[in-house]
């Protein structure tokens, strides 16, 4: 899974990168602090029956390439595209057709330069996702929940960016109090 590191990337704790949402305030935030791939994680492992230690998450600002998957050989596969959301919007319409979309390719020839590298905020979700996924369905509702809450701290003028070692924690809180609701109403399942 490849991310662009979010568009805050390059100036953490800066809230001038806001002005330069496209996606709405939520998308906007998730994009930045990588809380989108994190629950992209938590949908691989289920859509694709892979365990999370098989699901790597890498930044690459460029935005082009979409999906990699490395082979039993070692060589990887790459879904390369500009980055715009009609076309897997159209794929998921017309699966399994392609359809024109008036997305200008990829122009190659023109000059391609790609960077990957590793998420570099700690804790980030993407490295807490797996733990959150593994406790299961509800400690990935409360990594959720506590995301939401802090997004909207965040964009009420809270903390510089949502505190993800702090919102960890609350998700975890958040789990154990809906656990302990749970078994005193005595319904609700794992």
């Amino acid at each position: 899974m490849d991310g662009g590191g979010g568009i805050g990337r390059g100036h953490p704790g800066s809230r001038r990168w806001l002005t330069l949402r496209e996606h709405g305030d939520k998308i906007t935030v998730d994009s930045a602090t990588l809380m989108n791939k994190g629950l992209e994680v938590i949908e691989a492992h289920h859509l694709f029956g892979l365990p999370y230690e098989r699901i790597e998450v890498v930044v690459h600002p460029q935005s082009i390439v979409h999906a990699m998957v490395r082979m039993v050989d070692g060589a990887l596969l790459a879904h390369l595209g500009l980055p715009d959301m009609r076309v897997p919007i159209a794929y998921a319409l017309q699966y399994p057709l392609r359809a024109p979309v008036g997305v200008p390719g990829v122009d190659l020839a023109a000059g391609l330069a790609l960077e990957f590298g590793a998420p570099t905020m700690r804790p980030s979700p993407p490295s807490d996702s797996p733990e959150a996924g593994a406790r299961g369905d509800v400690a990935t509702c409360a990594l959720n929940a506590a995301n939401e809450v802090a997004v909207g701290s965040f964009l009420d003028d809270g903390p510089a960016l949502p505190g993800y070692s702090s919102c960890g924690g609350a998700g975890r809180e958040q789990e154990r109090l809906g656990r302990l609701r749970n078994v005193r109403g005595g319904r609700g399942r794992r």
